[in-house]
């Protein structure tokens, strides 16, 4: 029959092994932000030292013999020291959910300096301990006594607990999820009570029961969540793509186009086939990248862009000049990220002025970067006026951002041009060769 401390001893390794593989899998989730995925990660590596040293004690508990006396005073001393580190790292969880964005007000608070103080002078009294046996000692026979000041340990872990509860509780509307802030309450209080519980019937690690448990339950919380971010994100950017491609294929732009082909058809009809060819090629594009998912190959947009520019100098002749500097071919971007770029250039650019303008779009890059650049000599605005961008440079900016973790800056003077730069990071598999 297992006895107590056979059954003590396989609950703690147990928990120990699953706060070690929610590690792994907590530390390649891509998804999560890198301060947050440390965070977490910290949170479940000292829950695991926590458990692992309880796991220990209770292995080495009235054992004899030199191992005995050294294994039962060691894990006990780190199994004190770790949970400090847990509740330090749990503080951090919880300052992070809820300050993220606003450092600043986190600073501003005692509590969070008033944590660092409790967890210092705790570490300090357990190192202390093992000159004095203030906290805890042991008899001859290697078996753990709590010590005269034994409350000090409880009532400085609980003096956190309640601080980390009065964040949660005051700045709950800055949280972002329901579920998350619950999970934070339930693993801020269920070792509490399991350490009171355990203050009067000592002899079964509730408290390493309610730390494995608890932590389990808040990484499946933010596994989940994590999982509806991404669901939500795939329709925002569905819901972008869909928008910025009816904004592409405006009505006013086919009906000029089919009336450029007409005239064409009686003037010259090769060159009436060959608009036609090319118009169909960027209404397919454009009808493609609806169904896009992720990002194409810059050849492939810069084809489409080829598209667009004849169909628009047939509508504009020499008005619209179009100049391609390629340095590099071998990346990805979002479907229509530079198309919308050059249309911009060329109907909000080089158009508006009585006698046309040119459009540069250039490649290069460098040991971490790759560069886009659409540059004209049009008209230009003020860059402070944010209502100039429209749907499609919005979208850009949103989709070079989540597909390519790249940005889009846009340089403009009035009566002298726009100069838009995308930078997209190079992959490891990217060539140096520009190619």
């Amino acid at each position: 029959m297992l006895d107590l401390k056979s059954f003590q001893i396989a609950l703690l390794a147990w928990g120990c092994i699953f706060c070690l593989i929610l590690y792994f899998v907590m530390i390649f989730n891509v998804a999560l932000e890198k301060k947050k995925r440390h965070i977490l990660g910290s949170l479940l590596l000292f829950s695991a030292l926590y458990l692992a040293t309880d796991c220990l004690a209770w292995y080495f508990r009235g054992m004899s013999g030199t191992a005995g006396y050294y294994g039962v005073r060691l894990s006990n001393g780190i199994n004190f020291i770790s949970d400090y580190l847990l509740i330090g790292s749990f503080h951090a969880l919880v300052c992070y959910s809820l300050f993220n964005d606003d450092a600043k007000v986190y600073h501003k608070l005692i509590r969070g300096k008033l944590v660092v103080a409790i967890e210092i002078i705790g570490i300090a009294i357990v190192i202390i301990n093992h000159f004095n046996g203030m906290l805890y000692y042991f008899d001859d026979a290697n078996f753990y006594h709590r010590g005269l000041y034994s409350l000090i340990y409880a009532i400085s872990c609980l003096l956190i607990v309640l601080i980390d509860f009065t964040l949660l509780v005051q700045y709950r509307k800055n949280m972002r999820s329901q579920s998350i802030w619950v999970s934070m309450i339930v693993y801020a209080l269920a070792p509490v009570v399991a350490a009171l519980i355990q203050m009067f019937n000592y002899g079964l690690s509730l408290t390493g029961i309610a730390i494995s448990t608890t932590t389990i339950i808040i990484m499946c919380t933010e596994l989940l969540d994590i999982s509806k971010q991404l669901v939500e994100k795939e329709k925002e950017a569905a819901d972008i793509k869909i928008s910025l491609t009816l904004s592409q294929i405006a009505p006013h732009f086919i009906y000029n186009t089919l009336t450029t082909i007409k005239r064409l058809c009686v003037t010259d009809p090769l060159l009436a086939q060959e608009t036609i060819t090319n118009f169909s090629n960027y209404l397919r594009m454009n009808l493609d990248s609806m169904e896009q998912k992720e990002a194409i190959p810059f050849n492939k947009e810069l084809e489409h862009i080829k598209s667009y520019v004849f169909v628009e100098q047939r509508r504009f002749g020499d008005k619209v000049k179009v100049e391609y500097d390629i340095k590099y071919l071998n990346f990805k971007v979002p479907p229509l990220a530079v198309q919308v770029l050059a249309e911009n250039a060329i109907k909000h650019g080089i158009c508006k002025k009585e006698e046309g303008g040119t459009v540069i779009i250039s490649t290069d890059f460098d040991s971490k970067n790759v560069y886009v650049i659409v540059m004209d000599d049009g008209v230009g605005f003020d860059t402070e006026n944010k209502n100039i961008y429209h749907i499609g440079v919005k979208s850009t900016i949103k989709r070079l951002n989540m597909m390519c973790n790249g940005t889009l800056t846009i340089e403009s003077e009035i009566g002298k041009g726009t100069r838009a730069l995308i930078t997209i990071p190079r992959k490891d598999d990217d060539d140096n060769t520009g190619s």
